[in-house]
This record gives C-alpha cells, sequence and structure tokens, in this order.
C-alpha cells in the first residue's frame, strides 16, 4: 500500500509499502534490554504491554525512568532493564511479563475453557513475540504483494503458485484490488504509534529525534544510492511516477520525502512515503511528548483535532496541499496505536479507547470519501482489519512463543521493506527474459536477501547503535567544562 497514485504514465508503483517503519518502517521491533537508560527500544520497549500495570504496592520505578503520568488512574511504573542480547536494535526495553499481574484483574484476557486446556502459557520471554511475528508476516507479505501484483501482473506474467494463492486465498479475503500487502503497513504504523510513544516520553524530545534519524535515514540513504544506480543501469527499481531525467530537485526532493506533495510525484523508493508519515509522526510527538506525560487523553484530543483541522483546511491552499490532506489521513493509523498503548496502561478506560478507535478510523473513511485529491485511493477496509487482529494478537501475547525465525526477520524488517524494490525489481528485470520465470523468482529474491543482510550488518545496525550510544552520552559535563573554559579565556 503505497501512496496509492493512480495516475496514467507511472512506470512501476508501490502499493503496499510498509515502514519501521514503520520503526513503516519505520518501524524497529528488537527489544533493548541493556539496564542503559531507555532509547531505542521498539518491542519490548512497551511497558509490560501484555498485562496491565501493577497496583501502586507492586512498583519498582528503575531511577531516571519513572514518568509522571497524572491522567492515569493508577501511577505509572517502570522496571529496570537487564541485559540485552547482541544486535538488539531498540531502545529502553522493559522485561515483558507473559502473565497479568492478577490472576483476579477484569484486564486479563480470558481465553474460552477448551482452548485454555490446549494452549499453556509461555513464561520468561525477552521479547513481545506478537509484534515479533507480526512484522515478519507483514514484510513477507509486502515483497508478495509487489512481486506479484505490481511486477507480475504489471508484464502480464503469472506465476503458478502465486496465481492459485490469489484466486483461492486473498482475492476471497476482500484483497483482490492490492494484494495482502495492504494490510502490512496499517500493522507497522500502529506498531509505530503502540511502542515509540513510551520511547518518547522517557527521552524527551531532542534526544529522540536523534534516536529517529539514525534509525530510519541512514538505510534510506543506502536504498536511495542503489535505487539511483538501477535507474542510471536502466533496471528499473520499483519506483513511483517517471523517475527519468534524474535532476538535483528531484534528488533533493526524494531526500527530504516532501516529493510526496508534489505534482507531479516522482519517487526513486517508492515504499519511502511510509517514511513521510513516520517523520510526520515523531514530530508530532516530539511537540506532544509534554502533554502526553500530564494527560494522555488530552494529548489523543489534540492529535484529533489536527487531523481535523487539516481535512477541513484541504481545499484551501492548492493541489499539492490537497495531497500533502490525503497522505496526512495515514497519521491516524499511529496515533490508533497510541489509543491501544494508552489503554493497556490504564492512562484511560477501555470504553474511551473503543470510541477513540471508532472515531479515528471513521475520520479516514471520511477522507477516504472525500477524495481530496483523486490521484490518492485511501482504503479504510484494510485498517479495520489490522486493528482488530493487531489486539488480538496483543491478547494472545502470553500465549505465543519466541522463535528464532520469528526474531531475525523482525530485525531485519525495515531493510526487507525498503530494499526489495531496488534489489528484487531490478534483478528480475535483467533475469525474467533470459532465464525461466519461476528460476529467475528465486535468484532474485535470493539476491534480495544477500543484500538485505549485509546492509542490516553493515548499515542499518552499526549506526543505529551509534545513534544510542549518542543519546545515552552525558552531555552535561562536556557543556560545563566549555563553559568553564570559555569563562577562563574571557578573563
Amino acid at each position: 500500500m503505497s501512496p496509492p497514485r493512480a495516475r496514467a504514465g507511472e512506470r512501476q508503483r508501490g502499493r503496499h509499502a510498509a515502514p519501521d517503519p514503520a520503526e513503516t518502517a519505520p518501524i524497529d521491533a528488537v527489544p533493548e534490554r541493556s539496564r542503559a537508560e531507555p532509547d531505542s527500544a521498539e518491542t519490548a520497549v512497551i511497558e509490560r504491554i501484555t498485562e496491565p500495570e501493577p497496583a501502586p504496592a507492586e512498583e519498582q520505578a528503575a531511577e531516571g525512568q519513572a514518568v509522571e503520568e497524572s491522567a492515569s488512574p493508577e501511577p505509572a511504573s517502570t522496571e529496570p532493564a537487564s541485559a540485552a542480547p547482541d544486535g538488539a536494535e531498540l531502545d529502553g526495553a522493559e522485561p515483558v511479563s507473559a502473565e497479568p499481574a492478577s490472576a483476579e484483574s477484569t484486564w486479563s484476557f480470558r481465553m474460552p475453557g477448551w482452548l485454555r486446556r490446549r494452549v499453556r502459557p509461555v513464561e520468561e520471554k525477552k521479547r513481545v513475540a506478537f509484534i515479533d511475528i507480526m512484522r515478519a508476516i507483514a514484510a513477507i507479505l509486502i515483497v508478495y504483494s509487489h512481486l506479484e501484483w505490481v511486477f507480475l501482473h504489471g508484464r502480464g506474467l503469472h506465476l503458478g503458485l502465486l496465481d492459485w494463492l490469489d484466486h483461492w486465498l486473498f482475492v476471497p479475503l476482500g484483497f483482490g484490488d492490492q494484494g495482502p500487502g495492504g494490510i502490512s503497513v496499517p500493522a507497522f504504523f500502529l506498531t509505530s504509534g503502540l511502542v515509540v510513544t513510551p520511547i518518547a516520553i522517557r527521552m524527551g524530545g531532542a534526544r529522540f529525534a536523534v534516536n529517529r534519524f539514525f534509525r530510519i535515514y541512514p538505510l534510506f540513504i543506502a536504498a536511495f544510492v542503489l535505487a539511483l544506480v538501477a535507474v542510471f543501469l536502466g533496471f528499473s527499481p520499483l519506483v513511483t511516477g517517471n523517475p527519468e531525467p534524474v535532476t538535483p530537485s528531484k534528488v533533493f526532493a526524494n531526500l527530504f520525502f516532501y516529493n510526496f506533495t508534489l505534482k507531479p510525484l516522482d519517487s526513486y523508493v517508492a515504499v519511502a512515503w511510509t517514511l513521510f508519515i513516520e517523520v510526520l509522526f515523531y514530530i508530532l510527538l516530539v511537540l506532544l511528548t509534554p502533554l502526553f506525560r500530564r494527560s494522555p487523553p488530552l494529548a489523543l484530543l489534540v492529535e484529533f483535532n489536527l487531523v481535523v483541522a487539516v481535512f477541513l483546511t484541504h481545499d484551501l491552499f492548492g493541489q499539492e496541499y490537497a495531497a500533502f490532506a490525503s497522505l496526512f489521513a495515514y497519521l491516524l493509523v499511529p496515533i490508533l496505536g497510541q489509543v491501544i498503548w494508552a489503554a493497556w496502561q490504564r492512562k484511560i478506560p477501555m470504553a474511551a479507547a473503543g470510541v477513540f478507535l471508532l472515531f479515528g478510523w471513521l475520520l479516514f473513511l471520511w477522507a477516504a470519501r472525500a477524495h481530496f485529491d483523486e490521484a490518492y485511493i485511501l482504503r479504510p477496509f484494510p485498517i479495520a482489519v489490522a486493528v482488530v487482529l493487531f489486539v488480538l494478537g496483543l491478547l494472545a501475547e502470553k500465549h505465543l512463543r519466541e522463535r528464532p525465525i520469528w526474531t531475525a526477520l523482525s530485525e531485519r524488517t525495515y531493510a526487507i521493506y525498503l530494499l526489495h524494490g531496488v534489489v528484487l525489481f531490478p534483478v528480475l528485470t535483467a533475469l525474467y527474459t533470459q532465464l525461466p520465470l519461476g528460476l529467475a523468482v528465486v535468484l532474485a529474491l535470493l539476491a534480495t536477501a544477500l543484500v538485505v543482510e549485509l546492509t542490516y550488518r553493515f548499515v542499518e545496525r552499526p549506526l543505529h547503535q551509534f545513534g544510542r550510544r549518542l543519546t545515552k552520552r552525558d552531555w552535561s559535563g562536556l557543556t560545563r567544562r566549555r563553559a568553564g573554559a570559555s569563562a577562563r579565556s574571557g578573563r
């Protein structure tokens, strides 16, 4: 689900996109379990996400991590983190208990008796297994959808197994217009709202901004360079619009993501539109962090009112602003993730959370029906499905197990999301006319997996860890020393 522009002349369009993001990218999912400051968790940073907060008597707030939240019926609790596994990429992880805080809690998920006898709760997990599983499956669905629905269908090619899956599974489920990858973007955005919000609250605006920059930007630059190389060589990466000729203005607009509001839209990394949404969400979160600390319900109301204000003014400032308003509708999805986080942490009542979720979805439906920009097609159905599956997955978390395969895929989700369009498509373009189609697809997928692994090990993870070290460093002493040196030289 990329910015759904339906314009003639587009060479290849990414109709399904994700990230990190989250953390669509943007989208982080590896828990940091070190005792260091909580600056990079995106899976296990969720404050006891699989259980309600403990009663005040059970609170064990870690020094420097307690957050005063007057809107919560009970004081927010934080717990010291323990040692992190190598390669963890998220900050501020906390141990996630698989058991509810109290057997009598009305917040506990009660499975039917016949199912409870067959499923044993999994204890002592170090990660939120559902987030890992969801991210991995979402990334796979995006690659599948772009391969089948954009590359193969766009060239009139057919691969028996993929056509069978479409005919008997995905089309009957309602994903006939864009493939099952349409559900992946909302899932990534929900994850961003759920796990990034407590990170911002604990880190503060400046440190959070630095952390997010090193999380999403270095790998995007790598994907962007690969896309430019493919364009120069004539190997057709997954793009939106007409990438040629390559001009400085196009390159500049793509590097800062504002190309997605321009007319005409030209994007060398088609799936990067979700990064535009992620950046908007991060900016909004930085501005509202103080309010989230004091009153999460009020902060959510401010966010919803901002979205309504943009919708109401969509026709006042020209076509580019109308395009911006259409994209802005997707900001509702990470906000819905924030609603789920606030409800799980007892910062808002469950009834209020239900109202917020329904209201947010209705706002998106309004934008879809209003057609702020005719070039954009907004799809409310995948968002509704993603919200339902997301909540059900979190409720079932205590019955899910950590698996190395899910963990490994989850850690590489952002790389898979950004790079498949700039590696898979060019390699397939070069091979499908020379080899049997099935063999060409297998070789292209292997090449994509290789590039994903290399960029994850040598670009994404090292630079993300560098950003984490920057945000963990205490700069106050250095500032005082410089001030003292300046004062002495002044004398």
